[in-house]
């Protein structure tokens, strides 16, 4: 797995180049959602699966590692909406 630097500051990314996969995780640590991308400029994500994985609010009632969707990617970029209070994990592969 090797760490990529993402431009911003509320997330990380990873690349498996054995499986061919990414994996980015995003926080969202405000009381509102909000709207973020992901650019790839030095590989191509068109096509591939993209599943959101979200963990969010509290432990008695909020989401515990929910599978909140799966689409394939039809550009370079992906656009996603971070819950408020939230952790998403992205897997692209």
């Amino acid at each position: 797995m090797t760490i990529i630097h993402t431009d911003n500051s509320y997330s990380i990314a990873a690349y498996d180049k054995e499986i061919g996969n990414f994996v980015i995780v995003a926080v969202n640590s405000s009381d509102k959602e909000d709207k973020v991308s992901f650019s790839f400029t030095d590989t191509t994500i068109t096509g591939k699966t993209v599943s959101l994985i979200r963990t969010s609010g509290s432990i008695n009632d909020g989401e515990h590692w929910r599978n909140v969707g799966t689409y394939t990617s039809q550009s370079n970029s992906i656009e996603i909406s971070l819950k408020e209070n939230s952790i998403t994990t992205i897997t692209i592969g």
